[in-house]
């Protein structure tokens, strides 16, 4: 077995198969007393580096950005590679620490710290490739909320010269330059293609439950045919179970459990006249940030019809 073999078998090793891991049990911990609570990567990752990575509100080009928690026992790490206004889109670029399977359709590159202070950090010491082959999308306007459960961290950039190097390697890859006709470059790019689909794979899966959500609450909004001066009057509220608050500017509701449900199952609803509209339903972290669209926000029956049940 030659070092290549030797690194893609412990590679796959980091890995354990992502259909057979809970989302439960990435996310929920148990305490001495016994008690599950939420494992909250946000709040423990700002504790660990002081604040110095941060959630983005808008992206650029050239950013660097951690998702997690990981999907396997890997870093997620991607560089912001290219924004589309017109259509809404994100689109990032995979790095990958095991920078001995490049091929000629990858780009070697180094992270830029933040501070002087990180600049010694194993993540900006490894030199990574950049995969455009691999390239996946986010939505622009949900760009740090797409995946509710998981966090997206900017922990550095990447000089823009790199990103135009990438733009060119992608080009010459698309027009059949650079292929790899077999061995073990081809099957860890096998691996690699396989992980990342299946990110993207989740955040189609929350764009089609939000669309659901955003078409429930448009068609009960033309049923009640409410004013819409009416629907902006209540932008915030309250009950014995949770508070919220809507942002119309960001097109964002912000939903947050009572402290001693935290960590618990439950699932989050409108309970209307005729029908149950289910906004939530898992786990309840101490925020949970669904993306609504303004035109079908109503803030008045969220204020009296906004519910939580625990169903553990």
């Amino acid at each position: 077995m030659n070092r290549l073999e030797e690194l893609f078998e412990l590679y796959k090793l980091m890995k354990e198969p992502l259909e057979d891991i809970p989302l439960e049990d990435i996310f929920v911990e148990t305490n001495l007393e016994g008690k599950e609570k939420v494992n909250l990567p946000k709040e423990k990752i700002e504790k660990e580096l002081n604040k110095d990575f941060k959630i983005p509100e808008k992206p650029e080009v050239g950013d660097v950005i951690e998702i997690t928690p990981s999907i396997d026992g890997l870093p997620l790490l991607f560089v912001v590679w290219d924004i589309n206004p017109e259509v809404g889109e994100v689109r990032l670029v995979p790095l990958s620490e095991f920078y001995q399977f490049a091929t000629p359709d990858d780009v070697l590159v180094k992270i830029l710290s933040p501070n002087e202070e990180l600049k010694d950090l194993d993540l900006y010491r490894k030199v990574y490739i950049a995969q455009p082959k691999l390239f996946i999308w986010f939505p622009l306007s949900w760009f740090s909320q797409i995946l509710p459960d998981r966090v997206v961290l900017k922990v550095g950039k990447i000089p823009l010269g790199k990103i135009q190097e990438i733009w060119e390697v992608y080009k010459g890859w698309r027009k059949g330059a650079g292929k790899i006709r077999g061995g073990i470059k081809k099957e860890f790019k096998k691996e690699e293609a396989r992980r990342y689909g299946t990110l993207q794979a989740m955040v189609l899966k929350e764009m089609e439950e939000t669309q659901k959500i955003n078409a429930l609450l448009k068609e009960f909004k033309a049923q009640r045919k409410l004013a819409k001066a009416a629907d902006q009057e209540t932008t915030s509220g309250w009950n014995e179970n949770l508070m919220w608050r809507y942002y119309p500017e960001k097109g964002l509701l912000v939903i947050e459990p009572r402290p001693d449900f935290v960590g618990r199952l439950g699932k989050i609803f409108l309970e209307l006249e005729d029908k149950i509209i289910e906004l939530w339903n898992g786990i309840l972290f101490p925020r949970i940030t669904l993306p609504i669209n303004p035109e079908n926000f109503i803030g008045d029956i969220f204020k009296t019809n906004l519910r939580l049940q625990l169903l553990d």
